[in-house]
């Protein structure tokens, strides 16, 4: 007989409070090839599951068929260290195979297991298989029954003597101390009811199918990782389906998730946190959980022991900064702690010498260390408004930018004496040069052509240029006689309208001889 790994639907046991269950799911196994000397027990086996797994085929392509076994077994431990389920109403989110949901409905709860529409076949397979109904009470038929009614005629009567048989074998006799045992043990648990419904988170937040504040125990197991986008209208139906604080009920939420997506667990607390939610048990990192991480929440702050929240067991770890957990609620004084107070504010004034990515500390009134990193867009004068969360104890920060600047002055260089050149209109732009010009004009690249200069008209003596002779001065001084002493030669007139040129050597002798004779008689 030859194997390979495939994947295929198979059955998962799993037990709660002394009584066991069996969910089908998704998951690799060996596959089995039959062989000619396979007896006819085996053939009708193979048959019937072949039967059920046509059934389930369109369930196999969700994630949610396939079971995580770890994360369903931590939760169904942290679902036991609470009081009994008879009479809760119980929902279970993404239920998967459904195995927390049908776990409370066999203690006695009103359950209800969740899922998209392609994994309804699926949830109404496993409810099947546990005998359970949509109402508490009615009797399921049982498991062997059905499978003779689907099992052919010719092998019907070797089940019916088998089954006869296996009844024989544990029939006790009234003589043993074990069958006076066995007759005298009390009754099983009456088990209660668990139907099968498809929700798909968006649709459900919008168009409500569900009743508002109808259940009491809210379990999300192994549905947090990259869906994050899913996150806002799971924690809508987790703050209109559970039941609220006035009503005096144990509402609480449990969250289940593996190791490896914790950092998806705390973002979801934390935002639930913020929305109002009280986080009332923490457990994680190893111990009897194994790698699974589990917290239970509530939608009000806890003032009393540990009835408050239902988990009444001591084994829980403690919640950290988170707040107190069980064991510290155990005294009336520890309790008096968890009464809600308000937040805690603060409001800062950003220095003047603080520029943005500027480091700032701060310590509170009650002790603690606050360091800031100023953001982006906050210039000295802003606002810092700080709040610190009672519940998680973390602060939030709000800026509220200054509109105008502060007061207080700025730290600049020495003064210096200013310079002021006058405006000269060719540097100074065109509306400011010239505002008498009207609108402002854009100064363009051309070149300078001056205006045109009017003509001028004035009167002018227009003369001949060839009759035109300029006046000369006449070299011949005042009372020179019209002939030369010496030689007798006519000289020129003192005005003469003609100049023939310098005079000559000979005229020069007759010059001296003028002038000496006019001295003489002056005398």
């Amino acid at each position: 007989m030859s194997h390979e790994v495939v994947m295929r639907w198979q059955r998962q046991k799993f037990c709660f409070r002394g009584q066991g269950f069996e969910v089908e799911h998704f998951d690799v196994a060996e596959a089995e090839s039959s062989s000619s000397g396979e007896d006819e027990e085996a053939v009708r086996a193979r048959r019937l599951r072949r039967d059920r797994e046509a059934r389930l085929q369109r369930c196999e392509t969700e994630l949610g068929a396939c079971l995580w076994i770890d994360t369903n077994r931590a939760a169904l431990q942290v679902l036991e260290d609470r009081g009994s389920y008879r009479g809760l109403r119980v929902l279970e989110l993404g239920a998967g195979a459904g195995a927390c949901g049908i776990a409370t409905a066999l203690d006695g709860a009103d359950a209800t297991v969740s899922d998209v529409d392609a994994l309804l076949p699926l949830l109404q397979r496993n409810l099947e298989l546990n005998q359970l109904r949509p109402e508490a009470g009615d009797e399921a038929p049982d498991e062997e029954a059905r499978e003779e009614e689907e099992a052919t005629a010719k092998t019907k009567a070797k089940m019916r003597r088998a089954k006869a048989e296996k009844a024989a074998e544990k029939e006790p006799t009234e003589s043993t101390a074990k069958g006076r045992r066995r007759r005298n043990a009390p009754s099983p648990r009456k088990k209660g009811s668990c139907q099968a419904v498809a929700i798909e988170w968006e649709k459900e937040a919008l168009h409500p199918t569900l009743p508002e504040k109808a259940f009491d125990l809210i379990v999300v197991c192994d549905c947090l990782y990259e869906n994050r986008d899913s996150w806002a209208a799971l924690q809508a139906l987790l703050a209109r389906l559970l039941v609220p604080a006035e009503s005096g009920a144990a509402s609480s939420v449990v969250l289940a998730s593996a190791e490896l997506r914790r950092p998806f667990l705390e973002a979801f607390v934390a935002q639930l946190l913020e929305a109002g939610f009280t986080l009332l048990t923490r457990r994680e990192d190893g111990g009897r959980l194994g790698e699974v991480s589990v917290a239970i929440l509530s939608r009000y702050q806890p003032v009393g022991g540990p009835a408050s929240n239902g988990f009444t067991q001591a084994q829980s770890a403690p919640i950290g900064e988170h707040g107190p957990n069980e064991e510290t609620l155990a005294t009336p004084e520890a309790a008096q702690d968890c009464i809600p107070v308000e937040e805690q504010e603060i409001t800062l004034t950003v220095p003047a010498i603080a520029q943005p990515g500027m480091k700032l500390q701060y310590r509170t009134p009650d002790g603690q260390e606050l360091r800031l990193t100023v953001p982006e867009g906050v210039p000295p004068g802003s606002v810092l408004t700080l709040t610190q969360d009672p519940a998680t104890k973390q602060w939030k920060c709000m800026a509220e930018p200054a509109d105008e600047p502060p007061d207080f002055p700025y730290p600049s260089q020495a003064p210096q004496a200013p310079v002021a050149y006058p405006a000269q209109p060719s540097t100074l732009p065109m509306a400011q040069a010239y505002p008498a010009q009207g609108p402002p004009q854009r100064a363009v690249n051309l070149s300078f052509v001056p205006p045109p200069v009017p003509a001028q008209s004035y009167a002018a003596t227009q003369m001949d240029p060839a009759r035109f002779n300029p006046p000369r001065q006449d070299p011949m001084v005042f009372g020179m006689p019209k002939t030369s002493c010496l030689s007798g030669t006519p000289t020129r007139r003192r005005q003469s309208a003609f100049w023939s040129g310098p005079p000559t050597r000979r005229c020069r002798r007759s010059w001296l001889d003028v002038l000496v004779r006019f001295s003489l008689r002056q005398c």
